[in-house]
């Protein structure tokens, strides 16, 4: 685990070792400026396209952003880490459908998520409100077509339900 917080990097070879690799690119967001605890340097290091969104995410900026970013439909993998926010910007996502996505969690929260708020920065003082529980956010990814394949101790990993019923 090179570029990563904890075992993102394993539990994304075994998925990919599951349902494969289409157009290898990788798009991230929430991860450090300096690529610290990133779940993508590693794809970049293997020779995929990586994209880095270091801009501040909304759910009502989340299309613009990959509009002007000219990101494509179906990238094979996402990572989503804004801690907090993951939930609204992944459920404001239209057009892009990532085959593969890791997305933090509240591992602390058993239920609920955080209220929305478009102007929301992570809080280290630990007040409570910093993202979705486990269940919200497998349910989202229910309705969004997806299913839940993998977790650590903050994220959880999804592929497309077709991947999933073909491949996995």
């Amino acid at each position: 685990m090179k570029y990563c917080q904890f075992n993102e990097e394993i539990l994304l070879e075994k998925i990919l070792k599951k349902i494969g690799i289409t157009n290898k690119l990788a798009v991230e967001f929430g991860c450090y400026p300096d690529n610290r605890d990133s779940n993508t340097e590693h794809l970049k290091s293997l020779g995929w396209t990586v994209k880095q969104l270091n801009e501040y995410f909304t759910a009502e900026n989340v299309n613009h952003i990959f509009n002007k970013r000219e990101i494509p439909n179906n990238p094979d993998f996402m990572s989503i880490d804004i801690d907090g926010m993951d939930y609204y910007i992944w459920k404001a996502m239209k057009r892009v459908k990532p085959r593969i996505i890791c997305i933090e969690y509240d591992f602390c929260k058993e239920k609920g998520v955080q209220p929305y708020n478009p102007r929301n920065k992570w809080n280290e003082a630990q007040d409570g409100l910093w993202g979705s529980s486990k269940e919200e956010m497998i349910k989202l990814g229910i309705e969004k077509g997806y299913v839940k394949v993998a977790e650590n101790r903050l994220n959880l990993f999804f592929i497309k339900k077709e991947d999933y019923e073909t491949k996995y």
